[in-house]
């Protein structure tokens, strides 16, 4: 793969027979790292490179194993269809003694596009009101598909200042019109509405004396 960037295959699993074309299924945490990577964005990004123990022929008893292929010789891509599903929020949960959001995604972002101001939360999102996370900052990555959100004081403030927020019932994130949260490749989330909002997993209500 790209020598200044690569990644290697760790838990993806060959699905055909034997024969002499191998399809690999790639797992999820393979696919992850190829997606927080520079590879496979471009059919220049893209190269291939084995060891001599990755694959064996089928010679009677004792199969003879493939000859390696360095990094400095390695094949480029033929072919590449590039991600095009637009990523998901899976859940969220949040901490108000520590003024944290934690975000988990469906796929690899790229969280140095991010508008937290796209992202609101509602106790009733059918009736209102939302508090966008303006001002709020990337305060972690936890790994190519979560993150942690610091929450501004702004938006801490109009929580206390809300009636609704009690509880994991009570917390609802909506994102109704995403143009900047995207993962690797550019494909914008696909939108929460107001109609069908994501309930928070986990909620710590303020507990912190003032």
């Amino acid at each position: 793969l790209n020598q200044s960037n690569s990644v290697r295959l760790t838990t993806s699993q060959v699905t055909t027979p034997n024969g002499l074309v191998a399809n690999i299924t790639l797992s999820a945490v393979d696919l992850d790292a190829l997606r927080a990577s520079s590879v496979a964005k471009s059919l220049s990004s893209t190269f291939l490179s084995c060891s001599s123990r990755a694959f064996t022929d089928v010679t009677f008893k004792v199969g003879n194993n493939i000859t390696a292929i360095s990094s400095q010789a390695a094949l480029p891509c033929a072919t590449l269809f590039q991600d095009s599903l637009p990523p998901q929020i899976l859940q969220f949960s949040v901490d108000l003694n520590r003024l944290e959001v934690a975000l988990s995604f469906s796929e690899a972002m790229d969280f140095s596009r991010f508008n937290f101001s796209e992202i609101s939360f509602s106790a009733n999102p059918l009736l209102g009101p939302l508090i966008a996370l303006v001002d709020s900052t990337l305060l972690s990555i936890l790994n190519p598909v979560a993150c942690k959100i610091r929450l501004a004081p702004s938006v801490t403030k109009a929580i206390a200042l809300s009636s609704g927020f009690f509880d994991t019932s009570s917390f609802f994130l909506v994102v109704p019109t995403p143009n900047s949260i995207a993962d690797t490749t550019g494909n914008l989330l696909v939108p929460i509405s107001t109609s069908s909002p994501l309930a928070a997993s986990q909620v710590t209500i303020d507990s912190t004396p003032p």
